[in-house]
């Protein structure tokens, strides 16, 4: 009976230590986690992909989409995760939640199926790319970063007024506020309203980004009562 006993518990603890070392014999993750602020990537993709074409009329922020016409539209994927989503008709994306360390992005089309890497990704990273797509391959044109909740110390950065010259439809439009021209994108976020509750004459507050062309790309508008 004590010879049966210590062989239970020999087997017993073989068994925990293979489940153990099976455990980790998983993939090692290229990323650091999420950890408390997570970051987000708005997308610009230009090229001749027949995917690029057929996404139009998809939405960026839905990862499962039908192409309106012939092919198949370029589906943005976060290597090592589920998170993916595809490029609209005006060639954007918003990916969310984006996890940190470097971030590889994987662009597949009908025949396309190729990856770029962003680099050192940390907490409250938004990060703007501009990509170039062919039939086969991808690159990064451009790349800007910025803290979501960072204050810009730039005044230029931050002003209001009133609303006046508005053209576009959501989430694109523009505006002009005191002499300086504004532009939104999918990732422009609202307060006290949304992008639809911007009107000509209606009193604003921008925060964004300057632009090489002198217009600022809003990252926050503000919807602020006429008598404030």
């Amino acid at each position: 009976m004590v010879v049966l006993r210590r062989c239970a518990v020999i087997c017993s603890w073989t068994a925990i230590l293979f489940a153990v070392a099976c455990g980790s014999s998983s993939p090692t993750s290229p990323f650091r986690g999420l950890g408390s602020g997570g970051a987000e990537i708005i997308g610009d993709v230009s090229g001749g992909t027949q995917g690029l074409t057929a996404s139009a009329g998809t939405s960026a922020t839905s990862a499962e989409t039908s192409a309106t016409t012939p092919g198949k539209p370029v589906t943005v994927t976060i290597v090592g995760t589920n998170t993916s989503t595809t490029v609209d008709g005006k060639g954007h994306f918003h990916l969310t939640d984006v996890p940190l360390g470097d971030v590889q992005l994987r662009f597949t089309a009908d025949n396309l199926d190729a990856t770029i890497t962003l680099q050192d990704v940390e907490a409250g990273d938004q990060i703007h790319i501009k990509v170039r797509v062919t039939d086969t391959s991808v690159r990064i044109e451009a790349q800007t970063r910025q803290k979501r909740d960072d204050d810009d110390d730039d005044d230029d950065n931050e002003f209001k007024g009133l609303v006046s010259g508005l053209t576009g439809t959501c989430p694109a439009i523009a505006f002009a506020v005191n002499g300086t021209n504004v532009t939104t994108n999918g990732a422009t976020r609202y307060e006290d309203g949304t992008c639809n509750s911007v009107q000509n004459g209606k009193r604003v507050e921008v925060k964004g980004l300057r632009q090489s062309n002198n217009t600022v790309l809003a990252t926050k508008v503000e919807l602020e009562d006429d008598d404030d």
